[in-house]
């Protein structure tokens, strides 16, 4: 354990001193499997899977000046996130301790280029 290249073919040592958090983005097409790869990822190295809806979910019940105007937008007007409040969501949710202990997948953003 304390030396994993010593069982693997021409790879370099990782320092053992080094903390390594992923990160990774699903991206592709409609109903190509990305929700499957972002679940397995999370699932087999230990992530935190996000996806836009459960991040939108999870500021909205909390009780915050910006989580209440959030609430009031989409429950009561019914408008739809913009994209500028959905970086930011997302990026708030990244910076959470449980994100960035173990890392992160996200999957079903962006929808476009």
């Amino acid at each position: 354990m304390l030396e994993p290249s010593k069982y693997t073919m021409n790879v370099e040592p990782t320092p053992l001193d080094l903390t390594i958090r992923p990160t990774a983005v699903v991206m592709g097409l409609p109903k190509s499997g990305k929700t499957t790869l972002a679940a397995s990822l999370a699932k087999n190295v230990g992530m935190i899977h996000l996806d836009p809806a459960s991040i939108v979910e999870m500021f909205i019940d909390r009780d915050c000046y910006s989580c209440n105007s959030l609430s009031l937008r989409i429950r009561n007007q019914g408008k739809e996130m913009d994209d500028a409040s959905m970086v930011d969501l997302i990026a708030r949710r990244v910076n959470m301790k449980d994100c960035i202990q173990n890392g992160w997948v996200l999957d079903g953003y962006p929808h476009t280029r």
